[in-house]
C-alpha cells in the first residue's frame, strides 16, 4: 500500500517538475492531453501503473515537441499528435476511455465558447441573428464544436473514422452556425444570382425559411457547376437557367425583382455613362441633359437586363419584350443609332445624299 502510494506521490511530482522545467515558457508546450491528466486523474481512476505509463508518454511528447519547434527532430506534429492518442487509447479501459471523452468536452468547452461567442458577432453583423436567441444559439453552438474538438482528439489517428463521425456530428450542427459558415463559405462566392439574394438578405427581409433553402440551392449550384467542369462529355448545367427556375419559387415578386436591380444597376450605369462618352465624341451631346440622359440610358440598359435573366427559360415572351424595348429605344440611342448608319454606309459608299 505504502509503495503504491509513492508511486502516487512520485507520478504528481514527476508530471509538476515535467512542466516546470524553464518556468512558465514551458507551459506552452503541453497537450490537451497532459492537462486532462493533471485535472482528472480521480475521475478517470487511473492504476498507478497507468498514470505512470501516461506521464511516459507525456513526457515523450514534451521531448519530441521541444525537438520538433527547436529544428531538432525529422518528425512532424502530426506525427506525435497522433502516437499520443494512439499510445493514450492502448493504456486506457473503455470506461476510462468513456470520461476521457467526458474530461475532453469539458476541456473544450472554454475554447467552444469563444469561438460561439463569435460566431454570434458575425451573425449580428450578417442579420443572421434577428431570427434566434442568444442563450441558447451560444450554447447550442457551444455544445457542438466541444464535441467536434472531443471526437477529433480522439478518432486522429483513424482518418476514416474520423470522417464517419464528422458526417454524424455534421448533421448536428446547429443552423445558425451553417448560415454563418455559409456566408463565409465558398458557394455564397461562387454563385450567381443565389449568392446576390444572401448577401442582401436583410435589405430583402427573407423569411427563415427563405434563408435555408437559398442556402440549399446555391449549394446545389455550385456542386453541379463542379459536375459539369469535371464531367464535360456526360454532364452539362447552365447557371442561368437553373436560377431563373427555382428563384421565382422561393421569392415574392417583389423581392426578385429587387434582387434583379441589384444585379445588373452598376453594369446599367456603366453602359449608360459609356453611351454618353460616345454621344459626346459624336457631337451628339449638344441638346441633351447629361444627368438626366444618363439616368434615362441607366434605366432602359437596367430594364433589358432584366427581362434577359428574369425571362431567360421563356423564350416567347423574351422575345416580345426585346422587341417592345428595340421600339422603345431613347432618343440618345436613337442619335447613335442614325450616327452608326451613317457611319457605315459612308465607309461602305452607299450614303446617298
Amino acid at each position: 500500500m505504502k509503495k503504491i502510494k509513492f508511486h502516487i506521490v512520485f507520478g504528481s511530482v514527476l508530471l509538476l517538475a515535467l512542466f516546470s522545467i524553464n518556468g512558465k515558457a514551458q507551459e506552452v508546450h503541453k497537450s490537451q492531453l497532459s492537462s486532462i491528466l493533471e485535472d482528472s486523474t480521480s475521475t478517470l481512476k487511473l492504476t498507478a501503473e497507468q498514470r505512470s505509463k501516461l506521464l511516459s508518454v507525456e513526457n515523450d511528447y514534451l521531448t519530441d515537441k521541444i525537438a520538433i519547434e527547436n529544428g531538432e527532430s525529422l518528425k512532424t506534429r502530426a506525427i506525435i499528435d497522433s502516437i499520443e492518442v494512439t499510445q493514450w487509447l492502448a493504456i486506457l479501459k473503455p470506461k476510462q476511455i468513456a470520461e476521457l471523452k467526458k474530461a475532453l468536452n469539458k476541456a473544450n468547452k472554454a475554447r467552444a465558447l469563444v469561438l460561439a461567442r463569435k460566431a454570434w458577432l458575425k451573425a449580428e453583423k450578417d442579420s443572421i441573428a434577428v431570427d434566434y436567441g442568444k442563450d441558447t444559439s451560444i450554447q447550442q453552438m457551444t455544445n457542438y464544436l466541444a464535441n467536434k474538438f472531443t471526437v477529433h482528439t480522439l478518432l486522429y489517428d483513424n482518418k476514416q473514422l474520423c470522417d464517419s463521425a464528422d458526417k454524424v456530428i455534421a448533421a448536428t450542427c446547429p443552423r445558425i452556425l451553417t448560415e454563418v459558415n455559409d456566408q463565409e463559405g465558398n458557394w455564397a462566392d461562387k454563385a450567381g444570382i443565389i449568392s446576390v439574394v444572401w448577401k442582401n438578405r436583410a435589405e430583402l427581409h427573407l423569411t427563415k425559411q427563405q434563408k435555408a433553402l437559398i442556402i440549399a440551392k446555391g449549394k446545389e449550384e455550385v456542386r453541379q457547376e463542379i459536375l459539369a467542369y469535371e464531367r464535360p462529355d456526360s454532364f452539362s448545367f447552365n447557371r442561368a437557367n437553373f436560377e431563373a427556375s427555382i428563384l421565382p419559387n422561393i421569392l415574392s415578386d417583389s423581392q426578385y425583382n429587387e434582387v434583379l436591380v441589384i444585379r445588373n444597376l452598376a453594369v446599367a450605369k456603366q453602359k449608360a455613362n459609356a453611351a454618353w462618352r460616345e454621344l459626346t465624341q459624336q457631337g451628339l451631346s449638344a441638346t441633351l441633359n447629361k444627368d438626366s440622359t444618363i439616368m434615362q440610358l441607366s434605366s432602359y440598359y437596367l430594364l433589358t437586363s432584366i427581362f434577359n435573366d428574369k425571362y431567360i427559360n421563356d423564350a416567347e415572351t423574351r422575345t416580345k419584350l426585346s422587341k417592345g424595348m428595340a421600339t422603345a429605344l431613347p432618343e440618345p440611342l436613337l442619335l447613335l443609332k442614325h450616327a452608326k448608319n451613317v457611319s457605315i454606309k459612308l465607309a461602305t459608299g452607299t450614303y446617298s445624299w
